[in-house]
């Protein structure tokens, strides 16, 4: 693996860390080579694509619905259901 490389992989492992210590969740990252493998698009085009995939109102409110599938499964309490 080449220097530059090595380089780039720890800037985004270091951002990765500070952003998990934020409360953030970086275990699943998109890249626009994810859109670009399967379509004819530049990167500011395929940046777009997956900035409206993870916006849209079925991808947030699917990530809600499993997190709240989960947390039941493990027996947690919703704080947001009535008593």
């Amino acid at each position: 693996m080449s220097k530059t490389r090595e380089f780039r992989l720890a800037q985004i492992d270091n951002a990765k860390q500070y952003l998990e210590s934020q409360g953030y969740f970086t275990a699943n990252l998109w890249h626009t080579d994810d859109v670009c493998q399967n379509y004819n698009v530049n990167q500011d085009q395929a940046l777009d694509i997956i900035e409206d995939a993870m916006t849209s109102e079925i991808t947030i409110a699917s990530i809600f619905e499993a997190i709240d599938i989960i947390a039941e499964e493990n027996g947690y309490e919703n704080k947001n259901e009535d008593i």
